[in-house]
């Protein structure tokens, strides 16, 4: 494992919650990560060594079996305190990581507009995983109803695309820039090559994974917006950008935000 402090270090993480069998593409994706990761650490989070009472928001929806918003929280969690790669466990690797373990933090467009959270690297303690965890933490009372016990349905994927662009100089157009902090953004080719009802593929001799998205949780309003914004190509994403930003600031307008 890397012991350069200014570095990556070589941890895969990925979380499996709920105590399911992995379904194949899963195991395939595993596979992946035991080929092309070969020296890195790679570590489940579960129930059994993260604590799904760490707040209301984890506790409140991993007990209404909403788990891949408990793995939104820990993966960040994760990150502030260990440092290293996170993974979807639907993220299949096809090229080894190394030469990103040099940079501060990194990610991905899922879109155009949008921060793909299916893959993150971050060294340990980062600015920018730690104004997201922060984002968390002070607003949990309006990401959860306490009261009834149910969880607002936010992405993770909203949430750091906002606070990115609020906070830390995101632009939208699946370009390669460099955020304050240092977090390096990479164009969907990547990490997010493919994606739900996109009508090209950005898969080329650079991608480095491909999350084939087979997460459920999403309904069929989310799934619509998807498929609207990868049908209508970049331009129709500026505009979609636009119209999506003043949804978000009302949103999010009585949220905490975290200073930089």
């Amino acid at each position: 494992m890397a012991t350069n402090l200014n570095m990556i270090p070589k941890y895969l993480h990925y979380c499996w919650f709920g105590g399911n069998e992995p379904p194949d593409i899963v195991k395939k994706c595993i596979d992946s990560w035991l080929k092309f990761c070969p020296d890195f650490k790679i570590i489940k989070w579960d129930e059994k060594n993260f604590d799904i009472n760490i707040n209301k928001y984890v506790e409140i929806a991993y007990k209404n079996k909403k788990y891949a918003f408990v793995s939104d929280y820990a993966r960040i969690w994760i990150l502030y305190h260990y440092g290293g790669v996170y993974v979807d466990s639907d993220v299949e690797i096809i090229r080894r990581l190394d030469n990103l373990l040099y940079l501060p933090a990194f990610t991905g467009y899922e879109g155009y507009y949008r921060i793909s959270t299916g893959i993150i690297g971050a060294q340990k303690g980062h600015e920018w995983i730690k104004a997201i965890l922060d984002f968390y933490d002070k607003n949990i009372d309006k990401l959860v109803n306490v009261d009834n016990g149910t969880v607002n349905i936010i992405s993770n994927v909203d949430i750091i695309t906002y606070l990115s662009y609020k906070l830390f100089d995101f632009k939208v157009g699946n370009q390669f820039h460099i955020l304050k902090t240092g977090v390096h953004v990479f164009p969907m080719e990547y990490f997010c090559p493919i994606a739900p009802d996109r009508r090209e593929s950005f898969l080329t001799d650079k991608t480095y994974c491909i999350h084939h998205f087979s997460g459920t949780w999403l309904g069929k309003k989310q799934k619509l917006k998807i498929k609207i914004k990868n049908l209508i190509g970049l331009e129709g994403s500026r505009l979609f950008w636009r119209l999506q930003l003043i949804k978000r600031e009302k949103l999010f307008k009585n949220f905490f935000l975290p200073s930089t």
